[in-house]
Order: C-alpha cells, then sequence, then structure tokens
C-alpha cells in the first residue's frame, strides 16, 4: 500500500533540492522508459524538499564510511585504512572494507540493486554496516509507524536466529544512509532469545535483554574465525507525483531489502572470516629527497645571465593519520604518585572511556607522573578521538549535570586515593575542571577544611612612667623665700588601645549525607528509586529542622544494584542527627509505602556515624513465601565469620602476624556440592579498630568489576560479624569459563593493593583472598603488596 508523506514532513513549498549533489544523484537507477533524473534531485519539483538526517551520506554520525571505495563521497571524518583490522589469510576483504550490494528480497522489494554496504571492522573489535541507498530509496522512521525499519542477526553459525538488533535507530525521519556498530566481544545471544537495548550508535552503552532483564553478552571474536550477518530493510522509492493542479511527493512502493553475497540467496547469512586486529607499526620517516645537480657553469664569455635552477621536486605526502581530535586529562596533587601509576591506572582509564568504544584509538597514553616545582606531583593522560563529536561528548561526560562520574571516582578516590586540594583539567573541543562551577557539591573530598586563623598578637607591656616635671628655679632670695609649691601630680598613664577583633572564621565545608539501597538483583534502569529517596530525605529534612531544605537531594544510579542519594549539611552535627533521626519503624513505613524490593540492604551514613537497615531489623524488607522461579542460581551460603588469632599469654603483646594463607587444594578439578563451579569469592580478612561500613562494601563492588566480564550475579558484598573482621564479594557468572576469565582478571597485587588502600587496612594483621573452582586460592599479605602506601602501619 503506497504511503503519502504528509505535508508535515515534506513541506509544499517548490525550493532548490536538498539532494542535488553529484555523489547521491548519480545513483540512481532510472525505470525503463521514466525520467532519467532522480526525483529528489529535481529542483522546483516537490520531492526537492525532502532532507535526510545523514545530509545524503556525508553526515559521519548517522553514515560511518570507510575511506577506502569511497573516494568520490564527501565526509568530514572517514576511518582510514590504519584503523581498520586487516588480514591478507581472511578472505573477501579489500583493504579492510567487504562491499556487498542490498538487494531486493523475492516477493517483496524489487528485483534490482537499490544501495551498497560497506563492512569493516575497526581496530577496537567493533563490526561496523554502513548502507548508502541509491537515490529515491530511503528508509524511514516514523514513530507512527509499527512495521520493522531494520533487523540485524550476528552470530557464530549460519542457522536462522532471531535478529538481535531491531529498529536500532532512535532519531524520527529519513535516512539515505544507516550505519550499526557491534561490539564482537558483547554480541547479544540469540540462542537465548537476547536483544539489544538502546542503540549502539548512542555515546551510553548499550545492554543486552532478555524479556526486559540485562544479561550479559558473548565474546564472538577470534582471529579467522567464521561469523554469519543478516541484515533486512524495509525502503520507501519516493517519487513527484502530478494530478492535475495537486503536487506531491509520495512513495512508489514498501518492499524490504537485504544483503547479497556472491554465490548465495538473496537474504542468505552472510559469512564474515574475522581479520586479526593488529594495529599497524607506524611510518618511517620519509627519506629527504635528493637535490637535482646544479647546472654547469656558463663559460666567462660570452657573459650571459645563469640558468635559473630546476626546482626541487616537491616530497610525496607522508599517509594521512587519524584526525587530530585530543582530549588531555591533567591532574595536579599534593599527593607523590609513585612511578607505577600509569601501569596500575591504565585499565581503568580504559574503563573511563568505554562507553565510546570504536570512537578513540585505544590504549590511552599515560605519561609518568611528574614532580611540581612547589609539591606535589601532575599526571597527564591523553584520549586521541576519531571526531569532534565523540571527543566533546567524552569531556561532558566526565562532569555530568547530576552526580560525579562513577568511573571517574574510582580512578581519583579509590585507585589513585587524591587527598583534598587535588585538581582535575579536561582539554578537548570543550573544557571541564572538577571540583569546578556546578559539580563542587558532587567531589567533597576535594573540600579542605579550612585552616585556623592566626590569633592576634597579645599587647606588649605598658611603658615606664613619664618622670615628673622638674621644679621652677628658685628666685634669688634678698628675704626668706616662701615655701615652693608642691609639683604637680603626673598624668595618668592612658590604657592601651583595645586588640582589634579576630577575623570570623570562614564558613566550614559542607558536610555530606548518604542514603544508599543495595538491592538484591539489578533493577536498573527497570526501577527507578530514586523520586522516593529524594521524597523521603526532604520530609525528614523539613520535619525535624522545621525549614525549608536548600540543598536538595542528589540521587543517582552508582551500579544497577546500588542507589545513592547524597544531601550538604552547613555542620556535621546536622548530618549526624540526619543518620540517627531514622529507625526500623520509619524505614518499614517507607518500604512498605514505596514497594522497596524485599532482600533489600538500606545505609543511612555521615562522616560520623551510619545505621544499616535489613530484613533481620526491618520485617517489611523480608521475602515473604517461596522464592520466585528465575533463571539465576542462588547465591552462595555465607562464609565463616573470621575468628582473630589469640594473643601469647605475655605481658607485652607481640606485633599480630599474618594469618597462614590457605592450603593449595587437592587434585579435586570440581568444588565440594553446594558450591556453585562459577562462583568467585573474594574475602577480606582484618582487624580494624573501626568496623567496614556500607561505604566500604559500595567501594569493594566498584572495585571488583570488570569491564568485559559480567556476572548474572553481583557482586554481592557482605560484611563479616563483627564488622571489624572484614567483608565478602561473591560474583556468579554465566560459564564455568567465564568464571576462571574473571578470576584470573582480578587476582592480581594491583587489586591486592587497591583494596588494601582503600579500606585502610592494617599491614599486619590483613589478608586479600580470591577463590574459584579449578584454581588454587590467591591470596596477598601486607608484606606482600607492590606499593607502601597501600594499608596502614
Amino acid at each position: 500500500m503506497a504511503l503519502v508523506l504528509c505535508a508535515a514532513l515534506v513541506p509544499t513549498t517548490l525550493a532548490t533540492s536538498q539532494a542535488d549533489t553529484p555523489w547521491y544523484c548519480s545513483s540512481f537507477v532510472p525505470v525503463l522508459g521514466g525520467d532519467p533524473t532522480c526525483p529528489l534531485c529535481l529542483t522546483n519539483a516537490p520531492c526537492a524538499a525532502v532532507t535526510t538526517n545523514d545530509q545524503f551520506w556525508s553526515n559521519p554520525r548517522y553514515c560511518a564510511l570507510p575511506s577506502a571505495g569511497t573516494a568520490s563521497i564527501p565526509s568530514s571524518e572517514k576511518f582510514n585504512p590504519r584503523q581498520l583490522c586487516e588480514d591478507e589469510n581472511a578472505d573477501g576483504w579489500v583493504d579492510g572494507v567487504m562491499t556487498l550490494p542490498v538487494w531486493g528480497l523475492p516477493g517483496s522489494g524489487r528485483q534490482e540493486q537499490v544501495g551498497t554496504a560497506y563492512v569493516f571492522v575497526t581496530q577496537s573489535k567493533r563490526l561496523y554496516v554502513t548502507m548508502t541507498f541509491s537515490c529515491n530509496y530511503l528508509m524511514s522512521t516514523d514513530p507512527a509507524s509499527v512495521l520493522k525499519s531494520i533487523e540485524v542477526a550476528l552470530w557464530d553459525s549460519d542457522d536462522t536466529v532471531t535478529p538481535q538488533y531491531v529498529n536500532v535507530v532512535y532519531t524520527a525521519g529519513f535516512f539515505s544512509c544507516y550505519t550499526l556498530s557491534i561490539d564482537l566481544t558483547n554480541v547479544c545471544n540469540p540462542l537465548d532469545g537476547a536483544v539489544f537495548n538502546p542503540s549502539p550508535n548512542d555515546p551510553m552503552s548499550g545492554t543486552c535483554l532478555v524479556n526486559g532483564k540485562t544479561v550479559p553478552g558473548v565474546n564472538l571474536y577470534k582471529p579467522l574465525s567464521s561469523m554469519f550477518l543478516t541484515l533486512r530493510v524495509r525502503l520507501e522509492s519516493i517519487s513527484n507525483s502530478f494530478v492535475g493542479s495537486t503536487t506531491s511527493c509520495a512513495d512508489d512502493s514498501l518492499g524490504l531489502y537485504a544483503l547479497w553475497a556472491p554465490g548465495s540467496a538473496v537474504g542468505a547469512p552472510v559469512p564474515l572470516i574475522m581479520p586479526e586486529c593488529i594495529p599497524p607499526p607506524l611510518a618511517p620517516p620519509l627519506p629527504p629527497s635528493p637535490s637535482p645537480p646544479r647546472p654547469p657553469a656558463p663559460p666567462p664569455s660570452p657573459p650571459s645571465p645563469p640558468w635559473p635552477p630546476k626546482p626541487v621536486p616537491p616530497s610525496p605526502p607522508s599517509p594521512p593519520l587519524p584526525p587530530p581530535n585530543t582530549v588531555v586529562i591533567t591532574i595536579t596533587t599534593a599527593a607523590i604518585l609513585g612511578p607505577s601509576t600509569c601501569t596500575d591506572s591504565l585499565p581503568s582509564w580504559i574503563f573511563l572511556a568505554t562507553p565510546f568504544d570504536g570512537q578513540w584509538q585505544q590504549p590511552p597514553l599515560c605519561e609518568p607522573p611528574r614532580p611540581l616545582q612547589l609539591g606535589g606531583t601532575m599526571l597527564r593522560v591523553s584520549y586521541n578521538f576519531y571526531g569532534s563529536d565523540a571527543a566533546r561528548a567524552f569531556v561532558e561526560s566526565l562532569t555530568p549535570a547530576s552526580n560525579a562520574n562513577s568511573a571517574l571516582y574510582l580512578i581519583l578516590i579509590l585507585q589513585l586515593n587524591l587527598p583534598c586540594a587535588s585538581k582535575l583539567d579536561a582539554y578537548g573541543p570543550v573544557v571541564a575542571t572538577i571540583p569546578g562551577p556546578g559539580n563542587i557539591q558532587f567531589w567533597p573530598w576535594f573540600n579542605c577544611p579550612p585552616s585556623p586563623p592566626t590569633p592576634p598578637k597579645p599587647p606588649g607591656p605598658p611603658g615606664p612612667n613619664p618622670p615628673p616635671a622638674p621644679p621652677p628655679p628658685s628666685p634669688p632670695p634678698p628675704s626668706p623665700p616662701p615655701s615652693p609649691p608642691p609639683s604637680p601630680p603626673p598624668p595618668p598613664i592612658s590604657p592601651p588601645p583595645p586588640p582589634s577583633p579576630p577575623p570570623s572564621p570562614p564558613p566550614p565545608p559542607f558536610q555530606p549525607f548518604y542514603m544508599y539501597i543495595f538491592y538484591s538483583d539489578d533493577v536498573y534502569p527497570y526501577r527507578n528509586d530514586c523520586y522516593s529517596a529524594q521524597y523521603l530525605l526532604t520530609f525528614t529534612y523539613q520535619t525535624t529542622f522545621n525549614e525549608p531544605i536548600i540543598n536538595l537531594p542528589q540521587c543517582t544510579y552508582r551500579t544497577t544494584n546500588a542507589l545513592q542519594a547524597a544531601m550538604l549539611f552547613p555542620n556535621p552535627s546536622r548530618s549526624q542527627l540526619m543518620v540517627g533521626i531514622f529507625n526500623p519503624l520509619s524505614i518499614g513505613s517507607y518500604v512498605e509505602y514505596f514497594r522497596i524490593p524485599c532482600n533489600s540492604i538500606i545505609v543511612m551514613q555521615s562522616s560520623y556515624s551510619s545505621q544499616t537497615f535489613t530484613s533481620s531489623n526491618v520485617p517489611q524488607m523480608r521475602c515473604s513465601g517461596p522464592p520466585l522461579p528465575s533463571s539465576l542460581p542462588p547465591p552462595p551460603p555465607s562464609l565463616p565469620p573470621f575468628t582473630p588469632p589469640s594473643p601469647p599469654p605475655s605481658t607485652q603483646l607481640p606485633p599480630l602476624s599474618f594469618l597462614p594463607p590457605p592450603p593449595p587444594p587437592g587434585p579435586r578439578a570440581f568444588p565440594p556440592p553446594g558450591v556453585d563451579p562459577r562462583t568467585v569469592t573474594m574475602t577480606v580478612n582484618t582487624l580494624k579498630v573501626d568496623p567496614l561500613t556500607g561505604q566500604d562494601c559500595v567501594s569493594l563492588t566498584f572495585i571488583t568489576r570488570s569491564p568485559s566480564i559480567n556476572p548474572i550475579f553481583g557482586p554481592e558484598c557482605t560484611l563479616n560479624t563483627p564488622a571489624s573482621t572484614g567483608a565478602t564479594v561473591v560474583l556468579i557468572f554465566r560459564t564455568v569459563q567465564d568464571a576462571q576469565a574473571y578470576f584470573l582478571y582480578i587476582a592480581t597485587p594491583q587489586t591486592a593493593n587497591t583494596i588494601a588502600g582503600v579500606l585502610q587496612l592494617p599491614c599486619t594483621s590483613s589478608t586479600v583472598t580470591v577463590t574459584v573452582a579449578g584454581y588454587q586460592p590467591a591470596s596477598w599479605f601486607g608484606s606482600q603488596l607492590p606499593s607502601p602506601r597501600s594499608c596502614v602501619a
């Protein structure tokens, strides 16, 4: 059924063609006996006013093109061959690009080529599929239409599978070019019915969903392995319509089109042999061009002017390098950052730019810390982006409008452990500063308390009394002189001026108050309790202090199973009082009214105190009845609490020593009954004076997350009993192989070093142990940690 493009989308005012470009108009294939000019390229025709989001193949945001094979198409940014994976052992690729026709499916679209698809893999292991549609064929994303615009399936077998990437377009309008990018290390599993959401072209990272629940993707990338790509797109063929005095731009047909690999049926899965992604070496500098020989000198007679020297031939141009869209992050701090800072933190800097994979050259350049003249050090990290839009979006993501960037928090606070008065500056298309205007309230760790004012100097001792005035001289006595008058009394001593009042001290720094909700499962973004948490804190503040609230609560999900709401108070007593206001009855009413998921943990915390509410003290948080059926396995049983060793009987206790490492496992390759072999457990055993808190558990969950290996449960952190003896983190993965791969990723001295520094563990009585089925447990003690600053003496 033909669809007439309504006036809301296509103005009736005749104008110069928006598509009148040689690279686009020349792609038109006229019908036998029809008009030889594309309807969109006719000036003063109804279809001349049609515009597309990709600006007819020239906007790289919607139309990402490789340099190879697209020389006639102008674009502000293209992928050059140095950015693509090219392997001479992988068939089907030319300069790293596979070119395929877009052809009509039998019984639906016209049996002809209506476009060209460019398939390529970048060095970041992302598969790009870019289709340019011939003139007068457009893809529409009209939200009123229930038809699927485009659906894509990618898997490691040629079996027919359910497309995982359906309607991955979030901009309404017309497209004459479309780009889809897929992370080959995180492909949604069609055998589980997983679909992708949201668009991988969006700067925010996407997720795979099964029945609305987040599930991890699958790493399909392996050099020279086979993948199979299936793509179908619904296109409209539009033309100018002249009926009497009425002119309009309408579509002639609406059909399905697909990729066609030579030698196979139209729409069949296209085989792809994955090239090996090895960055090419930088081109060596070109040798200088030899100077041409000088012409022979002219004879002395007859004199004639010498011939001008031949011009030096220009050197051939160097091969093009990636566009210079560099973002430089500079950190200045009073801390002394060690020479291993770059090596230890490089994975975190890569993780910081994970949402922009495929848009920058990995890895970033981290320069070793340099000492500052007035003390402290400076650290510089540089990112090279392929486009200015991505560079701008990356800088803006460092300072969100309503919270702190959690990945940056992990680096600055938990890993580098920067002190107050530290500063971060990011330079790119835009500039960002932390702490700076608009974000200082989200970084209270960098707010140094004011130094006490210098007391005024005490007044000096009073000076000596002035001498009495001398008596006047006596006149010569012609007769007995009268008695001289008494000398006048000395003038009174003036009191010293009172000391000037001391200057008023600066206002104290704001004191943060936090509310956390730790869920037993991933809930965000399908559930958002920020509104109820902000209501609870605002209502409690106004009823307690009987005054309007000034600093409104800020709320965010730090992870998919952890909510954080924060408030700033003018003094510590108020933030501490806010913690004590809550009790199991009030939390129970909140949980029941807003239906907070059962088995959650709610923590109220200030800098000086905290309260934790669980199902043990709040009955409304208990799960009643049998557990609901779920595809997730139950969490493993809690580990027994750590028992500190008894000191030997003596008058003076020797320093505590580390517990001996657990005995190595026997030849048994499988865990004992009742323990899931896909489980990874991290145990922190210690003897601290101050107990660990819910905030420490939040820090552990941040540290134990992997940017590429996603668990199906956790990380779930539980404090030991008592809390001063440590904590346990549990994760469950989809397969045993994923669990063992995560074990090799997390069980490193650097991880133990980070944990010891963040939790301020004592060196003489702490151990960090990571266990998984099939491997000997890995343990580190204070003396084995690589950095002496990681734990306290």
